[in-house]
């Protein structure tokens, strides 16, 4: 629990930056102050977070299997140079370029690594723990955690790596299985499935992220929608791609003025 004085260096810092939205008794660390923020944060939750929960996780679960697999296939030096273009790995060294804080307390960690003058690299260790890489849609730049150690010094333990995110799939008027008459027919996922792929041409990992299932699923829905004669599929390199057949596309076309689309 913060302190009165605590409470009141952190606002002081904030004040210079955002006006002055704070209620005067956050630096008195009054009870009620602090519950007010307590319950805006739990209303904000319920209202902007809570009903798209699953969406937000399958993306990051998209990214992390992405990953899982890059790892096994490619391995390590791999999977740290493509995680995203501010993350290089040149053993042993992982450089990662991060924007400077911009909201927290001056003493946190986040100051420490971005708080230099003439472009001073900072070094420092990876905490003993390891690092965690974690996928994030709530940031469009990568963070890094950590924590002060009075023997070591600080150390990072945690890496935030930013992935796409769809946001049209969270649009309230997406379609639903009474009203999306394609998803009647084959199903909403494989319909969506069918559908990120009639102005586009992606990737199964694409795929995945665009319709917010698991890139074995993905991959699944294609191979029954190909066996139909709706899809096809071509291998580029190390992926495959995916487009609508003619047939795909006019059964879309029948239907399309009743169902929105998802974006690709």
């Amino acid at each position: 629990m913060q302190s009165p004085r605590e409470w009141q260096s952190l606002i002081d810092h904030h004040r210079g930056r955002v006006g002055d939205p704070f209620d005067a008794g956050l630096a008195q660390g009054r009870h009620d102050a602090r519950a007010s923020i307590g319950d805006s944060l739990r209303r904000f939750h319920r209202i902007a977070l809570r009903p798209y929960w699953d969406q937000l996780n399958a993306m990051v679960g998209v990214a992390a299997a992405a990953w899982t697999n890059l790892l096994a296939t490619r391995g390590l030096e791999a999977l740290l140079n493509e995680l995203h273009p501010s993350v290089r790995w040149r053993q042993p060294t992982l450089s990662v370029d991060v924007a400077g804080p911009e909201v927290c307390d001056p003493r946190c960690f986040a100051h420490h690594m971005t708080d230099h003058e003439d472009a001073l690299v900072k070094r420092i260790p990876v905490n003993r723990r390891g690092l965690t890489i974690m996928p994030t849609v709530f940031r469009s730049g990568c963070g890094i955690w950590g924590d002060f150690d009075p023997v070591r010094g600080y150390s990072a333990f945690c890496l935030a790596v930013p992935v796409p995110a769809t946001w049209q799939w969270f649009e309230t008027d997406a379609p639903t299985a009474g009203s999306d008459v394609l998803g009647e027919l084959l199903g909403l996922t494989r319909s969506w499935v069918l559908q990120a792929c009639v102005d586009a041409e992606p990737s199964t990992t694409k795929l995945a992220r665009t319709v917010g299932i698991s890139i074995s699923s993905a991959s699944e829905h294609a191979a029954v929608l190909r066996s139909a004669g709706l899809l096809e599929s071509e291998r580029q390199g190390n992926t495959v791609v995916h487009r609508t057949t003619p047939v795909g596309q006019a059964l879309i076309q029948s239907t399309r003025s009743r169902i929105p689309m998802i974006a690709g």
